[in-house]
């Protein structure tokens, strides 16, 4: 019995750490702002614009987790001869996200006092078209310093908790529903409150810039990257 309680515990904590880690790499108040905006303009049921801006979300969070569990090590072993190989190699290349992380936090910090209203409406004049919108999400997504954490440790705890290539897959796409699920939820509700969805983007939008929650993200950031950082290094003397 108390084994299987401890798989159950660790079946429910890897979903719950998969889900919740998938809501904050997809959460961008500058695209929930930019979808707000264009579906209210839109006077179909579903604005090609936010298709494309979730298409371009989805497939940025799926080439990043794809990617981050490809580097783990064993992963690797299975593309490479020998183990020592496979350690430098992810090593190297967890030490470039690493660094990364750091640059990123570090810019949050310094830019910390942007608006995220004027930069979403900012971005919104630059939209040309779906292909444009797919763009803006795609890279938005791409760069985002949260969303490479969120999704570098999702990508490390799906690759530790699952064995076959089903379980992972399922873990990803777990992962995926949970970062474009809020997109989904505005693009629902717009179709029927239309301006009070707005005022409630914009007002949490206000709330966060109060908050000044880019200062959270990027200590957060910092810390995360020296951690990896640290960890690989010992990784490399031990």
């Amino acid at each position: 019995m108390a084994d299987i309680a401890s798989v159950i515990l660790s079946l429910l904590t890897t979903l719950l750490a998969v889900v919740l880690l998938g809501i904050v790499a997809g959460f961008s108040p500058t695209l929930f702002i930019t979808q707000a905006t264009v579906d209210v303009k839109s006077t179909k049921k579903i604005s090609p614009y936010t298709i494309g801006l979730v298409v371009g979300v989805a497939l940025a969070i799926v080439l990043l987790i794809v990617l981050f569990q490809f580097i783990q090590p064993g992963v690797l072993r299975h593309f490479f001869n020998t183990t020592v190989r496979t350690i430098v190699i992810s090593v190297i290349f967890n030490g470039i996200v690493g660094h990364l992380l750091i640059a990123g936090g570090a810019w949050y910090l310094t830019h910390r006092n942007v608006a995220t209203k004027r930069s979403g409406r900012h971005a919104l004049k630059k939209t040309g078209g779906v292909s444009a919108m797919f763009s803006f999400g795609f890279f938005r997504t791409l760069t985002s310093v949260s969303g490479i954490a969120a999704t570098f440790l999702a990508g490390t705890i799906i690759a530790n908790s699952s064995v076959h290539f089903i379980e992972q897959l399922l873990y990803t796409l777990l992962f995926l529903a949970a970062a474009i699920t809020p997109f989904g939820g505005i693009a629902i509700l717009m179709r029927r409150e239309d301006k009070k969805v707005t005022r409630t983007v914009e007002y949490i939008n206000k709330q966060l810039d109060r908050f000044n929650y880019k200062t959270v993200l990027g200590i957060g950031a910092v810390i995360l990257g020296c951690c990896i950082v640290l960890a690989n290094v010992l990784t490399l003397i031990l």
